[in-house]
């Protein structure tokens, strides 16, 4: 005999529970205080650590979303995973759709990519556009200065040019184009960027297939070639006043050529400089210098005064002079008595590029002048 244990009255017989298979214990147990209602009855104690010892089916995070290749810097084929904001991403098995609300905006951002400065890149996709979806694709990078660097990709045929301003096609369609990163390129990924109709209800985008193919190594060094524009040094002067070999896309806001300033100032080099007076935005174009294809250029002016200039040049094909590539625009502001050099890195990256058309896009200024804009082949 042995008394009940936790303190219960009277003596129970050795053999009631002590001694026995828990089959056989659980058959005999008949304690209400230790047993559930309805269940097995097996003390709570036990219970506890057959629930603990139970495996649970854990929340597994979505699979990434991945459509496309490029080859790494390795050397090997990589997957393109994709980080959707704002939008709505579904792999439907034969492509990828993103699909964003009417007149919202939202991105899909490719996983970083490691791909190689001064390298030419092949970009083929095969895809599909919503009617009426505003549709942009990016390659975006930090630079070695730590600031943010992109270039927009106008589509072209992988046979033949196409009319940049066409938007991609309804139908299923491959598109491609090519792009060189500048030196020190970090931290590089693509971007769609969508932006929703208010009316067709097909804000929709469909990637089947994506695919960055690496090409040669653009030649580069410190050397300089040649100006290739002739007309960059402002010294010509046409009988309106304005610089003979550029002219103003839009508005004219009146500039002149002159020999000196107001404070009799000369010009950076030579004997005249352009001037522009106080005023609004404006675009001054200059004349065709012709290309290779592959490589990089410097593309310099000289600036004094206060104002804004976006500069850039136009990649164009040989047939009609259209534009097939990004304008690659360098931003800065001019805040100097003094003439100052702007400079910027231009590729001639895209497909069919023959000449390039350089501009520059004059923001809200006070006084601004500009000497001794060159587009100069860099040399190795």
């Amino acid at each position: 005999m042995r008394r009940r244990p936790f303190g219960g009255r009277g003596l129970v017989p050795r053999s009631a529970n002590w001694g026995l298979t828990p089959s056989a214990a659980l058959a005999s147990c008949a304690c209400p205080s230790c047993c559930p209602p309805l269940g097995p009855r097996l003390p709570w104690a036990v219970w506890a650590l057959l629930v603990l010892a139970t495996p649970v089916a854990l929340a597994q995070p979505p699979a990434p979303l991945t459509r496309g290749t490029y080859l790494a810097a390795d050397g090997k084929a990589a997957p393109i995973e994709w980080q959707p904001t704002g939008l709505t991403a579904t792999d439907t098995g034969e492509a990828l759709r993103l699909e964003v609300e009417p007149k919202a905006k939202g991105t899909a951002d490719s996983a970083p990519l490691t791909l190689a400065p001064l390298r030419l890149y092949t970009i083929t996709m095969t895809c599909r556009r919503g009617p009426g979806l505003g549709l942009l694709v990016w390659v975006r990078w930090v630079g070695a200065e730590g600031k943010a660097g992109a270039r927009q990709m106008v589509w072209q045929l992988p046979d033949r040019w196409r009319i940049n301003w066409f938007p991609l096609s309804p139908l299923r369609n491959t598109y491609a184009q090519r792009f060189c990163l500048p030196p020190g390129a970090r931290e590089v990924y693509l971007q769609i960027a969508l932006t929703g109709h208010p009316d067709t209800g097909y804000n929709y985008f469909d990637l089947y297939e994506l695919i960055i193919a690496r090409g040669a190594e653009v030649p580069f060094g410190t050397r300089l070639g040649p100006n290739l524009l002739p007309v960059g040094d402002m010294e010509t002067v046409a009988d309106s006043g304005m610089a003979l070999g550029w002219s103003f896309w839009g508005a004219d806001p009146g500039a002149k050529v002159l020999e000196k300033d107001a404070q009799d100032r000369p010009a950076h080099s030579g004997r005249r400089f352009l001037s522009f007076p106080a005023g609004k935005n404006c675009t001054l174009a200059g004349g065709i210098a012709p290309v290779q294809s592959g490589r990089a250029y410097r593309l310099s002016l000289w600036a004094r005064g206060t104002g804004d200039i976006g500069f850039g040049a136009q990649s164009l094909e040989e047939t009609q002079g259209q534009r097939v590539d990004d304008a690659q625009v360098t931003h800065v502001h001019v805040e100097a008595a003094d003439w100052q050099e702007f400079s910027a890195i231009w590729f001639a990256a895209g497909l069919y590029t023959v000449s390039a058309n350089p501009f520059m896009g004059i923001g809200p200024r006070t006084d601004l002048d500009l000497d001794d804009v060159m587009l100069q082949l860099i040399e190795p």
